[in-house]
């Protein structure tokens, strides 16, 4: 950086001299972003392209790389990293530039893409510190749900607990062992009775797709379903139909019980929040908000978001491939330690398909499951998502169709 008495244009290169002409040429044409083109309205002369804002400066110099209606990217070629401190967050721009450099080599390997499809990791846009705490939370929830599964063997019955059995149990303890919306009792020995106790989502998938535990409770069956149940109703909507005095009570124990601040929120939701909305499509997260902008000048960007991959994943069975892939790496701990490590778990469902229980699985073992991932989100299309959220409505309706 050069400023005060060392300042001086005659030090600028050749092509910085032509790119700052070139903005005092075209000061009123409508080529320029209308912002750019007030913040440079009175510049007209190059003597006077000094003391300019950081953005105004970056943009003569390098062009505008967040302009979503910028020039068209015509050729791979034309394809350039941004400038090093552009974004003034060094990880956000690593990432996108080096997203750039891959679409610019496919491009030029295999031809123009048609479309992309972005899907952003939550650790992306988290600092070390807050990885780290994230990581923390997500071994304590491990240890958490260990310890569930053994109470689920030895107290319930269930010698082979499922994640929805710990999901069950674990909704069933957060909500002193109640339903959500009569605020009655579910018994020890209802709570896996599907006739007795369910599963229901407080924003309804059908109208917008989140199966997180925050968008989830343990309610009656006859308060989820049939004439008097909530159906396609918002959990708040639901209660205040069944009058004030059933709603207060409702309030009452949303206040009493310890449940996540974003549980709270979502029961006490009358529609659906514009942030939850917002959060779930990725849209305001900085890395994909860059990354769109600058990939729509190449062709047309749509977003998806995790769970979403993880549903298609498991519909079209490649959670159970992926476990076939790791599974010599099992197979050769059984016999180095001359324990039963896989278990074969035969489907019920009229298909020969076969599904693995391994102790000690985990999908990050290894750094594979990023290209699975990639190879998912690639093929996930809009209509996809909207007949997971049909289906799950279906299945959820007393009366299918």
């Amino acid at each position: 950086m050069v400023c005060g008495a060392a300042w001086s244009h005659e030090q600028w290169s050749a092509g910085l001299q032509r790119s700052v002409q070139r903005v005092i040429d075209n000061r009123g044409d409508d080529s320029m972003k209308e912002e750019m083109r007030r913040a440079v309205a009175h510049l007209t002369s190059i003597e006077q392209f000094t003391g300019l804002p950081y953005w105004v400066a970056a943009t003569v110099a390098y062009g505008d790389h967040r302009a979503i209606t910028g020039k068209p990217i015509e050729k791979p070629e034309w394809i350039k990293s941004m400038p090093r401190g552009f974004l003034r967050n060094p990880t956000v721009e690593q990432v996108v530039n080096e997203a750039l450099m891959v679409v610019r080599d496919i491009w030029k390997e295999y031809g123009k893409p048609d479309s992309f499809r972005i899907e952003l990791a939550r650790e992306l846009r988290q600092n070390q510190e807050q990885r780290a705490s994230a990581h923390e939370r997500n071994r304590k929830r491990n240890t958490e749900r260990k310890k569930t599964a053994d109470t689920l063997i030895k107290e319930f019955n269930r010698p082979k607990p499922s994640r929805k059995d710990i999901d069950k149990h674990d909704l069933w303890k957060q909500q002193q062992q109640r339903c959500m919306y009569c605020g009655q009792g579910i018994q020890k020995p209802d709570l896996f009775n599907t006739r007795e106790a369910d599963i229901d989502h407080i924003i309804p998938q059908s109208r917008f797709y989140d199966d997180s535990l925050t968008n989830r409770v343990i309610v009656h069956r006859k308060c989820n379903a049939g004439r008097e149940g909530k159906d396609d109703m918002l959990a708040a909507t639901y209660m205040k139909s069944k009058g004030d005095s059933a709603y207060q009570e409702y309030v009452g124990r949303i206040s009493e019980w310890d449940l996540p601040y974003g549980k709270r929120k979502l029961l006490l939701a009358e529609e659906v929040p514009d942030g939850f909305i917002n959060r779930q499509l990725n849209e305001t997260r900085y890395i994909g908000t860059e990354l769109r902008k600058l990939l729509e000048r190449i062709a047309p960007v749509n977003t998806t978001v995790g769970q979403v991959t993880d549903a298609l994943k498991n519909e079209w069975g490649l959670t159970t491939v992926y476990k076939e892939v790791l599974k010599r790496r099992f197979e050769r701990l059984e016999r180095i330690t001359g324990r039963k490590l896989i278990e074969e778990i035969h489907r019920t469902n009229g298909a020969k398909h076969v599904d693995y229980k391994i102790e000690g699985y985990d999908k990050r073992i290894d750094h594979r499951h990023h290209a699975l991932d990639a190879l998912v989100v690639a093929l996930t299309r809009q209509r996809y998502i909207q007949k997971i959220a049909q289906l799950k409505q279906r299945e959820r309706s007393p009366h299918p169709r």
